[in-house]
């Protein structure tokens, strides 16, 4: 896997950060993952405590005409 750092940018999804990137069968792999550590309920303030990561997969939109995949490890309490 390469280090992804300079395709968050390129992702345009705000809150995320691309982890790595790599190919797999001519899929795009993203690993990304939330750049909220600390998240407090809306209405009261109430900080969320977590308990470990939980990874999601998702099919994305092609990218260089390439299928995408990312695998979203997302801080459990934070989204």
């Amino acid at each position: 896997m390469v280090d992804g750092s300079g395709t968050s940018e390129l992702l345009g999804m705000d809150g995320f950060i691309v982890l790595s990137q790599t190919e797999v069968d001519g899929e795009l792999w993203l690993l990304v993952e939330t750049s909220a550590r600390v998240v407090g309920c809306p209405h009261c303030g109430v900080r969320a405590v977590g308990h470990g990561r939980s990874k999601v997969f998702v099919r994305d939109l092609p990218m260089s005409g390439r299928p995408v995949r990312l695998a979203c490890a997302s801080v459990a309490g934070s989204v």
